[in-house]
């Protein structure tokens, strides 16, 4: 999974629009819909916006993004461990509160 999927994963989870969640990070739709897609890497600034609107810690946002193919060296199989518990909490987690 790339940082763009794992925002798009929980943004859908937390029932928010491309349009709303960009809106709240004061950034085009157009360059949410480039991240969401790995057109375009944001930076660590937005990740913070994107994860505090999404009410999740950005360490969560960067973990789901570890994939198999990612390099994490001898931690490689612990981050893919957290990564698949990450999926486990995100098939539960429903819309943010208002």
């Amino acid at each position: 999974m790339s940082i763009g999927l794992a925002i798009k994963t929980v943004r859908e989870k937390r029932s928010l629009s491309q349009t709303e969640l960009a809106k709240r990070v004061r950034v085009t739709q157009a360059f949410l819909s480039y991240i969401e897609k790995g057109s375009r890497e944001p930076s660590f600034e937005l990740i913070d916006q994107i994860s505090k609107e999404l009410e999740v810690p950005q360490q969560v946002l960067l973990l789901l993004a570890c994939d198999k193919r990612s390099k994490a060296g001898r931690y490689s199989k612990y981050l893919h461990n957290i990564a698949s518990a990450l999926d486990d909490v995100l098939r539960n987690l429903g819309p943010a509160q208002a």
